[in-house]
């Protein structure tokens, strides 16, 4: 889930990905965030599943 230069928001429902990927695509607007977007799902933890996740490369320049 983690990586170098990425960030990553995990969601449980639909309406949460959506309003994360507004913001996302507001700060790929201004440079801040990278044009790919990964849509990962995560393996089922103890008492807790069906979790995805959203990772998107963090621009430093």
């Amino acid at each position: 889930l983690t990586q170098p230069g990425k960030i990553a928001m995990v969601y449980f429902n639909k309406k949460d990905a959506d309003e994360y990927v507004g913001f996302i695509n507001y700060l790929q607007e201004e440079k801040t965030l990278g044009p790919k977007i990964e849509y990962l799902e995560l393996e089922d933890l103890q008492g807790v599943s069906g979790l995805k996740a959203l990772r998107v490369d963090v621009l430093t320049d």
